[in-house]
């Protein structure tokens, strides 16, 4: 009887081979299905970092853009293309808009720059020239763009790591509610990372009837710390839009959000952001130079008068950097969400959050 009662049942063994082996001994219980969720593990009541309890879930390595787990710089670049190419409408559409809103104003300040007559009394176009203010000007409203529409398209981005698409009217329904915040976060994010060389240009403006040695030293003095500056701000500033799309915040919790999630990892995201900067670039000024060519023969089989010539050649200039900035800009805001998302990955287990998420809503 003892030994009849140890031996297996056929019945039992063949259901549990139906129904297939479960789980190993000591592994954490299943779950129960819930939606993928981008809050900070603090938001919920309950809510338990991912780390510590740590276990496959290859089924969904890679739903969307990205792979579901923390990021390379190749994956960063890669899912920040594949985010545009696959959402070409919704993205160029939110892009053009931003980009519009930031390249017509900086444009109207330098025609305003350039007809009067402070330029030339402060001492600033003798100092650096016209090409450079007019460089500078425009390298800042591409930041503003770019922190403007890494703000706009959080949502977007966050959604496209699950493998979901989402249209222009989604994207203005989600941020309509934020954009005051939206507004007000990024330009002061890109005011405090232009502040210190506007100090500069204005304090070096200023000693450049002087001596020269001095102008010399405090222009190479204040120069590098400009760029220390820089370096330790932008890693931070460019997570903020992000933060805010994503966890739905205010302006503060946001910049604190950005800053310590940052603070551990600011080289890794300066490093990427400056790859995907230089790469960007140089397919910017590609672009710029076949729209120039292009528009220049366009104007010039017109034969107009010298004037209407030059007004032509200034719009057409504008409509370049217009379009080179929609298509470029994106990449470099994707980039900067993923970035976050990364940050997010390493320090919370964001990535095994998703996972999780993921294959449970797959199940039946």
């Amino acid at each position: 009887m003892t030994a009849a009662s140890s031996m297996p049942d056929p019945a039992s063994g063949a259901r549990a081979t139906a129904t297939g082996f479960g789980p190993p001994p000591g592994a954490p219980a299943v779950e129960r299905a819930r939606p993928a969720s981008y809050l900070p593990p603090s938001v919920r009541a309950g809510a338990v970092t991912a780390y510590g309890r740590r276990y496959a879930l290859t089924a969904a390595a890679k739903p969307g853009i990205i792979p579901l787990a923390p990021l390379t710089l190749s994956e960063v670049i890669d899912g920040a293309i594949n985010h545009l190419r696959r959402n070409a409408g919704a993205i160029l559409t939110a892009s053009a808009v931003v980009n519009a809103s930031t390249l017509l104003p900086m444009a109207a300040l330098l025609a305003l720059l350039s007809r009067g007559s402070w330029l030339s009394s402060s001492g600033v176009s003798g100092l650096i020239g016209s090409p450079v203010v007019v460089l500078l000007l425009g390298l800042l409203g591409s930041v503003l763009a770019t922190f403007l529409l890494s703000a706009v398209l959080g949502y977007a981005v966050s959604r496209a790591t699950l493998g979901q698409r989402v249209s222009a009217g989604t994207i203005w329904r989600e941020l309509r509610p934020r954009v005051g915040r939206t507004l007000v976060s990024q330009t002061a994010a890109a005011a405090a990372l232009a502040g210190p060389w506007l100090a500069l240009v204005i304090v070096v403006a200023a000693l450049s009837t002087g001596s020269v040695p001095l102008t010399v030293a405090v222009a190479l003095l204040g120069g590098l710390v400009c760029v220390v500056a820089s370096a330790v701000l932008l890693p931070r500033l460019a997570v903020i839009g992000p933060a805010l799309a994503v966890e739905q915040g205010g302006i503060a919790a946001s910049w604190r959000r950005a800053f310590r999630l940052s603070r551990k990892r600011w080289g890794r995201v300066l490093g990427s952001l400056l790859v995907t900067a230089a790469a960007s670039t140089l397919v910017a000024l590609f672009l710029d130079v076949v729209q120039t060519v292009l528009y220049d023969l366009i104007i010039g089989m017109l034969e107009l008068d010298r004037a209407t010539d030059a007004v032509l050649s200034a719009v057409g200039g504008t409509l370049a950097a217009l379009v080179t900035s929609t298509l470029v800009t994106p990449v470099l805001a994707g980039a900067a969400v993923l970035l976050y998302l990364d940050l997010r990955m390493r320090g919370e287990g964001l990535d095994l959050t998703l996972r999780r998420a993921v294959v449970n809503e797959a199940q039946p």
